[in-house]
């Protein structure tokens, strides 16, 4: 199994297995079981897990045990579309980067995304500034609440989202 079944490109996600007997109870992993991929020009898979999208498509990633397959899930690398936020509000210190809680669907399901798939705007461009997946408030702006909009780099009918930052110098907040 994995975290994501949806990713971007180069976004990763870990892949697990577990061992089931006949009957349905756990079981270890049987020695010399590998990881394999069905198409490696869409997904890679490192020994331990790891799952990285190289292109849009799909492809299965497989445990393999005595050359053959035993288990697999596909993974779909996609475009969102929808670039939103899991939380209404948020409080920012002035000053420190604040990790905003992004996330972002495909057809209704989660997908794993990285820093270059999404952007952000702000309803008062000098409240701050955002990098990757964080945003800094100016205290010299004086503002003390900014909207900020979340949008798709890929998909410019991506559903957005919005969310309320609040902020604070660092002796105001609790």
């Amino acid at each position: 199994d994995s975290e994501y079944r949806y990713l971007t490109i180069g976004a990763t996600t870990k892949a697990t297995a577990a061992g089931v007997s006949a009957t349905g109870n756990p079981v270890e992993l049987p020695e010399g079981a590998t990881w394999a991929v069905s198409d490696s020009s869409v997904i890679s898979i490192t020994e331990d897990g790891v799952v990285t999208a190289l292109a849009n498509g799909k492809a299965d990633v497989q445990m393999i045990v005595d050359g053959a397959v035993v288990g697999s899930r596909t993974i779909h690398v996609v475009v969102p579309d929808a670039v939103y936020f899991t939380q209404e509000n948020m409080n920012a210190v002035y000053g420190e980067p604040a990790k905003l809680p992004v996330a972002a669907l495909f057809e209704g399901k989660p997908v794993a995304i990285v820093e270059a798939d999404a952007y952000f705007t702000l309803s008062n461009e000098t409240a701050g500034t955002t990098s990757g997946f964080t945003f800094t408030g100016d205290e010299a702006s004086g503002i003390k609440t900014v909207k900020i909009y979340a949008h798709a780099v890929n998909n410019p009918d991506a559903t957005s989202g919005s969310m309320g930052i609040n902020m604070f110098r660092a002796d105001e907040a609790s």
